[in-house]
C-alpha cells in the first residue's frame, strides 16, 4: 500500500480472509484489475489500530488503510485475529468517511433476519407476515396465527438449521422444544411455492440479472447448499422494484435479494450481504463480480473527487504563503 501512487490509479483494498480459496474474493479482485483500477488485497485479520495526541490511525501490517480510495469488503471478517477489533476498524473507517462496500452495518443488518426484517417493516417492502417472541405463550399464538410457519436461525445462511411447522401438538411441541434451547423464536409464514422462488442481484440500485431457483426432489428449500438448482431467469418489472427496494432499505450496495411470488405479488425472504454470484455467472454469464467493480470504482472516484475539493482550498491559502515569504525580486 505504497503512498506514492497519488491521484492516478484508483485503488482499491479488497478486503478477504480468503484470497485465493474464495471464487468471490479472487472474481472481484480480478474484476478491480481488469477495469484499470489496482486491487490491494488485504486480510482483515492484519487490521491495527494506532492511538496517540496526533490521532487515530488504521493500519494494515503497518501501512494506512486511508491510503486507499474505498474498501470492497469480500470477505470481511476473519476467523483469525480479533473480530470485534476488525469490527472497530470498518466503523473507525467509516468515520473518515472512507467508503465501504458493502459497509460493515449494512452486512450486520443482512446477516440478522431479525433487524434486517425491521428494516423492510419500516421502508414498506412486501414481506410474508413474520413473528418473533420469547415466551410459550406468545410462540404457540404465532404459529395459530401464522397456520404454517418456517422457524429460522436469526443469524444463519444456506438453509440450515430451518424447520417448516404447523400448528398441530407435533408443532407446538417442536417449537416449545426450540424456544426453550435458543430463548427467542423468529417465525416467518410458509408460503407455498411449488418448490421453487427466484434470486435478484442489486448493485447498485439497479436490477442486474436473476435466477430460479428450484428445490431437489424431495426437499423444500431451493438453496444450493440443499442440493437446490439454478437457471436463468428474467425477473419482471415490479420484483426488480420490490428487490432493490429491499436492498436499499438495508442499505445494501449489493446484494442477492431471495423473493417468491404470492398472488399479492413478488414478497421478500431476505437478503444476502455477501452473495453467491458464481451459480448466475455459470447459468446465464451474467458478470455480477464486474458489475460490483463498476460500482464501488465509481464511488471511489466520487471520494477522491470530494477530498480534492476538501483540500483545494488549504493548498492554496499554503501557497499564498509561500508566495509571500519568497524575498521581492530585484
Amino acid at each position: 500500500m505504497g503512498g506514492s501512487a497519488g491521484w492516478s490509479v484508483v485503488r482499491i483494498g479488497v478486503v478477504t480472509a480468503f484470497p485465493s480459496e474464495d471464487w468471490h474474493s479472487a472474481r472481484l479482485a480480478r474484476a478491480v484489475e481488469e477495469r484499470g483500477a489496482e486491487a490491494v488485497v488485504i486480510d482483515p485479520a492484519s487490521f491495527s489500530l494506532g492511538l496517540s495526541r496526533a490521532g487515530l490511525s488504521v493500519q494494515s501490517l503497518g501501512r494506512s488503510v486511508l491510503e486507499l480510495d474505498a474498501l470492497l469488503l469480500a470477505r470481511g471478517l476473519s476467523p483469525r485475529g480479533d473480530g470485534d477489533l476488525q469490527f472497530e476498524a470498518y466503523h473507525q473507517l467509516v468515520a473518515f468517511g472512507q467508503p465501504q462496500v458493502n459497509s460493515i452495518g449494512a452486512l450486520l443488518a443482512a446477516q440478522d433476519k431479525v433487524r434486517a426484517s425491521c428494516f423492510f417493516a419500516r421502508a414498506g417492502v412486501p414481506t410474508p407476515p413474520t413473528r418473533v417472541v420469547q415466551c410459550e405463550r406468545e410462540a404457540k399464538e404465532a404459529l395459530c396465527e401464522l397456520g404454517h410457519a418456517v422457524v429460522k436461525p436469526r443469524f444463519g445462511s444456506l438453509g440450515q438449521g430451518m424447520l417448516r411447522l404447523r400448528d398441530d401438538a407435533r408443532g407446538r411441541a417442536q417449537l416449545c422444544a426450540l424456544l426453550e434451547r435458543e430463548g427467542g423464536v423468529y417465525l416467518q409464514k410458509y408460503v407455498e411455492t411449488g418448490g421453487e422462488d427466484f434470486r435478484v442481484f442489486v448493485v447498485g440500485g439497479k436490477a442486474v440479472g436473476a435466477v430460479r431457483r428450484k428445490a431437489r426432489r424431495g426437499e423444500w428449500r431451493t438453496n444450493f447448499a440443499q442440493g437446490g438448482s439454478s437457471l436463468p431467469y428474467q425477473p419482471p418489472p415490479a420484483m426488480c422494484r420490490v428487490a432493490i427496494a429491499a436492498a436499499r432499505a438495508v442499505s445494501l450496495a449489493y446484494t442477492a435479494v431471495d423473493v417468491v411470488q404470492t398472488p399479492a405479488g413478488a414478497s421478500v425472504l431476505e437478503v444476502n450481504g455477501h452473495p453467491n454470484f458464481e451459480l448466475i455467472w455459470d447459468a446465464s454469464g451474467i458478470d455480477v463480480g464486474g458489475a460490483v467493480a463498476d460500482h464501488v470504482i465509481a464511488r471511489a472516484r466520487a471520494y477522491r473527487k470530494k477530498m480534492r475539493a476538501s483540500q483545494a482550498p488549504a493548498r492554496w491559502a499554503r501557497r499564498m504563503e509561500e508566495w509571500a515569504a519568497q524575498p521581492p525580486s530585484a
